[in-house]
Order: C-alpha cells, then sequence, then structure tokens
C-alpha cells in the first residue's frame, strides 16, 4: 500500500513542470515552517506553565516556613485568650463572668480584671457610666470545631448618647472576645435620653491542647539562628538584639540604629557562585533605609538597591539577585546589608531568609 501511495506522488511530480514543482516545494516548505512554529508555541507555553506553577509552590513554601515559624507566638496567644474563655465551664459559670464584664465596663472607670479574667470587682468609685438594670439568662449556642457561643439580650432604658457610645466601644474592646450581634436605639422626640437595646454574644473557646516542643522556644538561645539574626556586624552603626516584651513569646529581634551620615548593618553569607537567590525580610524602619546585596568588602553590589518603606510598620521585602560565577568557589557575601542615610535612621529586623533559587 505504502509502495503504491510513492509511486503515485513520483508520477505526479514528473508530470508537473519547472514553474508548477517550484510552487509545490514553497508550499512545502511553508507547510513544515507552520507546524514548527506551532510546536514551538506550544512547547513555550508549557514552559511558562510550569515556570508559573514552580514559583508558586515556592512561595508556597516560603509561606509554610513563616508560618511553622509564628506558630508558637499564635499558640502562646490562644493560650492566653484561652484562659479566659475556657469551654470547661458551665452555662452559668459562662453567663456570671459575662454579667461581671458587662457590669465593669457600665461603671465610669472600669475596675482592673484579675489574672484569671474575672473582674476584682464590679462597681467602681467614680459611679456609674450607663444605668443597666437586672440581666436575663442568656442562650447557650454550639458555635463550631473548638468554640461555643453565649447570647445575651441588654437593655438600657433611659441613657444620653455620649455614654452610650462609650459603652459600645468598651464592649467592642472587651479582653472577653465580646461581639455585638444587633443595636437599637431610640429617643422619645422631645426628650434627650435615648433607650437601647443590645444583643451580645461571648466567644468561648476550648483550651489549647498541645504544648510547643522542648527546645522549640522562639526566646531560646537558638532563637537568633532560627530567626536568621546571627552573623550580623555593622560599621557606622550600631546593633542591639532586642526582644519584643509585647509579643506573646517574647520573640528576639535585631535593632539597628546608625551613629554617622552612612551607616552600614549587614549578614555575612556564603554564596555560590553561579547561582540565584531569593532573599526575605521583615523589618520596621523610620528614615531612610536601603537594603541591598554587596561583596564582602561592600564595594559590589549584585542588585539595585530597595528603598524601604519607612513609617515604623512591619513590611515585608523580597528581593532576588544572582551571584557572579567566578571564583570556582564559594564566596563570603554581604546579603542583605543595610544602608542608612543619616544619624536618624533605624531599622528593627524581625525576620531574614535567605534560600537558593531552584
Amino acid at each position: 500500500m505504502l509502495t503504491r501511495l510513492i509511486q503515485i506522488l513520483t508520477d505526479q511530480w514528473i508530470r508537473l513542470n519547472l514553474r508548477e514543482r517550484a510552487l509545490s516545494a514553497a508550499v512545502l516548505v511553508l507547510l513544515i515552517a507552520m507546524m514548527t512554529l506551532m510546536a514551538y508555541r506550544g512547547a513555550m507555553a508549557r514552559l511558562d506553565l510550569m515556570d508559573r506553577t514552580i514559583d508558586r509552590l515556592q512561595q508556597d513554601i516560603v509561606n509554610y516556613h513563616y508560618q511553622m515559624a509564628r506558630r508558637q507566638s499564635v499558640e502562646a496567644q490562644y493560650n492566653r485568650v484561652a484562659a479566659q474563655h475556657s469551654s470547661r465551664w458551665s452555662e452559668a459559670e459562662i453567663h456570671d463572668r459575662l454579667r461581671a464584664e458587662i457590669y465593669r465596663l457600665a461603671q465610669k472607670i472600669p475596675p482592673p480584671l484579675g489574672d484569671d479574667g474575672i473582674p476584682v470587682r464590679t462597681t467602681g468609685e467614680e459611679g456609674r457610666l450607663v444605668d443597666i438594670p437586672a440581666l436575663q439568662q442568656g442562650m447557650l449556642l454550639e458555635g463550631g470545631e473548638g468554640y461555643r457561643e453565649y447570647r445575651i439580650s441588654l437593655r438600657l432604658p433611659q441613657t444620653e448618647l455620649m455614654p452610650l457610645v462609650a459603652f459600645l466601644q468598651r464592649l467592642q474592646e472587651s479582653p472577653q472576645a465580646l461581639r455585638i450581634d444587633s443595636l437599637e436605639i431610640s429617643r422619645d422626640p422631645m426628650g434627650r435620653a435615648t433607650a437601647a437595646r443590645i444583643d451580645i454574644t461571648r466567644t468561648v473557646a476550648d483550651a489549647a491542647t498541645e504544648t510547643p516542643a522542648p527546645g522549640m522556644d522562639a526566646a531560646g538561645a537558638s532563637g537568633w539562628e532560627r530567626l536568621g539574626l546571627a552573623g550580623w556586624q555593622a560599621e557606622g552603626a550600631i546593633l542591639r538584639r532586642v526582644r519584643d516584651v509585647a509579643a506573646p513569646d517574647g520573640a528576639p529581634r535585631l535593632a539597628v540604629r546608625s551613629d554617622s551620615e552612612r551607616g552600614a548593618a549587614y549578614h555575612i553569607a556564603s554564596i555560590r557562585p553561579g547561582a540565584s537567590y531569593d532573599m526575605y525580610l521583615d523589618v520596621q524602619v523610620t528614615g531612610e533605609v536601603q537594603a541591598a546585596v554587596a561583596d564582602e568588602t561592600g564595594g559590589m553590589l549584585l542588585a539595585d538597591p530597595v528603598l524601604l518603606e519607612a513609617g515604623g510598620g512591619l513590611s515585608r521585602y523580597h528581593i532576588q539577585f544572582s551571584a557572579p560565577a567566578w571564583p570556582a568557589r564559594e564566596v563570603r557575601m554581604r546579603a542583605p546589608t543595610l544602608l542608612l542615610q543619616g544619624p536618624e535612621a533605624t531599622a528593627t529586623i524581625h525576620r531574614m531568609v535567605l534560600r537558593k533559587a531552584e
């Protein structure tokens, strides 16, 4: 069959004159070129899709790494909240504690809370902010996995508007996780006093069942290594290792303050020649501070300096760079280096991750 087909094509080709043969050859070349172009475009689209998938998976890995690093602080904060919101309490205990908290917030100067979250007293010496009649029994609801909800309705018969607003703000800021579900305010057309009906829900969380593993305390001696804060040096700047007392785990931080017109702080790392790297920084900045990557002497920059956003807020930065292909062995580089302009510039580094791109 194949031989017969070849013979027919050969006979047809012999019958063609020179001009027809040239046109046939041109059409064949165009068909081959079109098929090659389509195959090339399909292959490039496939490669682009694979590159995007790799980038997404790498970013997921970095995000999971940060989430695991923050797990201990989240668990510590959850334990602190759960200590005041234990689901082991009975419905009567939840009602009594919520009732005490509402009466405490209704004072002009709310009395302090004890270590167990129970008010030291429910009446203050300065009098009441709003008058609350007797509270009715609420309703305990099944909220979801790990928590329950207790809902209660509150009526304020006669109160001024501004004290009512202040009382609502206190309810929202209460450490007992109170939520205002509904609010109805009414006023007599000829009067100044208002009446209010408030539906309040308290979230009652389970106590945490897991405890951090030994040796994994973020404030421990090895915390600097895990947070990427070891191996830093400074020129024209002052380095201080501090702990964030406001954080639940007292997490370590690295504070940098310039004491000259041009200060610098840098982290010495071994870089593989010709490799590409991803660097992530969690940092708070005041003044003019730039982040860059340089050689060990600080003279050659591998990437354009990135101006860090000032204002004192915590921000995350992603810097990509490629190391030079020479020499043929690992070299020590400043990755990253922080350039501080002026004596007022400061930077507080919460975390630094440097990893080789695949």
